[in-house]
């Protein structure tokens, strides 16, 4: 896998933003200049948490090469915080800083990711429209599976989740690829891709007692993709706790 610089400061408080995000009061007085990300903080308010849309932008900056910094937000306390930057008060925001002031802001994973793609930012990693296509629907076969609470319909439930699973291991098969879209760089469906297969496995085992990877040994092109994606760089800096994975998908059961 080639090698792209990781430029990404964890230090720095949000600039410009007079409220209190992780415990860290901003400095309206900052001259930070560039590209900063607010993301949901974990269940400890110090560690990323289990948001698929933040992870998934996360890891689309660090896979484009961009230079930016980020916070941690915990929603808990600061929700009205964050609506002061961004009315709709969505995370993930980007936010472009010129002098300490947010010229421009962008909330929600789809603005984002079209704002990235066309201001020409860092590098092509688009992807591969095929690709984009076969993952948008695991989220929504895995939270029906997930959030049944009637035995009766789970064995169906966990059927067309494994069916959707199948036809990304087919397409990793066909295509012979590392990843979905290249053999060497993470590309936007990988970065859609690679954290849901996180959420799969950790809270069908903790929630539901099933132990995904092991019921569907057949897919062995998936299991060996998401292996070399938990050892990216993207995946590695984005990655969060499994037991805050556990404990977000029990509450959406609730």
């Amino acid at each position: 896998m080639a090698a792209v610089p990781l430029r990404i400061c964890t230090c720095c408080p949000a600039p410009s933003m007079s409220s209190v995000v992780n415990g860290t009061k901003n400095d309206p007085s900052s001259s930070y200049d560039g590209l900063f990300l607010f993301i949901k903080a974990g269940s400890d308010a110090h560690q990323i948490g289990p948001c698929l849309h933040c992870q998934k932008i996360f890891m689309y900056m660090v896979a484009k090469g961009l230079e930016f910094s980020f916070s941690l937000v915990d929603m808990r306390k600061n929700q009205h915080k964050v609506k002061e930057l961004s009315p709709g008060g969505k995370l993930p925001i980007l936010a472009v800083y010129e002098n300490g002031d947010p010229k421009l802001v962008k909330d929600g994973v789809v603005e984002i990711e079209q704002y990235l793609q066309k201001a020409n930012l860092g590098e092509d990693r688009i992807g591969d429209p095929e690709a984009d296509d076969l993952v948008t629907d695991v989220l929504t076969k895995f939270s029906a599976y997930i959030r049944n609470k009637d035995p009766q319909h789970d064995l169906k439930l966990k059927h067309n989740l494994y069916v959707k699973l199948e036809h990304i291991n087919n397409y990793l098969v066909k295509t012979g690829t590392k990843f979905l879209s290249d053999d060497e760089e993470l590309t936007l469906p990988d970065c859609a891709l690679l954290p849901r297969l996180f959420h799969i496995v950790h809270a069908c085992q903790g929630i539901k007692g099933v132990n995904v990877p092991a019921e569907t040994t057949n897919l062995t092109a998936l299991w060996e993709y998401f292996k070399r994606g938990k050892e990216t760089k993207e995946f590695e800096v984005s990655q969060y706790d499994p037991s805050d994975v556990i404990a977000y998908w029990n509450d959406m059961r609730k």
